[in-house]
């Protein structure tokens, strides 16, 4: 098999791959406006850290607390661990939920909330581009140094 049909090969599965990841980044970005269209905006209160070691060091998640539309005291867990503390003891911290679906919970921040799609996306255009890139043999995994 020579070089350049390598590349091709190689080019269309990054291809194929990055669609499949732009379309599934979409999708996830539907499902995560469907889900603040559908959301209860409530003000949290940071009232404890659950603190784990992880590689010598100690990682905080923060554990949350709110009243919801029922009048119930809701505690969760921010799924997102740091080695300082995100957020502190007593600090008000604006989420989101569902009122219909237990555990829906997260915190209203850009990040929290399109992270996931927004790397999805991002990297279904990077694949789509680079995967073009060697179907047309501009780039190859053997590009050596010209001398």
């Amino acid at each position: 098999m020579t070089k350049e049909n390598k590349n091709k090969i190689a080019g269309i599965i990054m291809i194929i791959v990055g669609i499949f990841s732009l379309l599934f980044g979409v999708l996830v970005l539907l499902a995560v406006e469907n889900d603040k269209s559908d959301s209860i905006k409530a003000t949290a209160t940071v009232v404890d850290y659950d603190i784990e070691p992880s590689s010598g060091k100690k990682e905080y998640q923060s554990i949350l607390e709110y009243t919801n539309q029922d009048g119930k005291i809701v505690q969760f867990k921010d799924p997102i661990a740091n080695y300082e503390p995100r957020f502190e003891i007593n600090e008000k911290v604006e989420i989101l939920y569902v009122p219909s679906r237990e555990h829906s919970e997260q915190i209203n921040t850009l990040v929290s909330i399109y992270f996931l799609p927004f790397i999805l996306i991002f990297f279904g255009f990077g694949s789509i581009i680079f995967g073009n890139q060697f179907y047309k043999n501009k780039m190859n995994f053997e590009n050596k140094a010209r001398r």
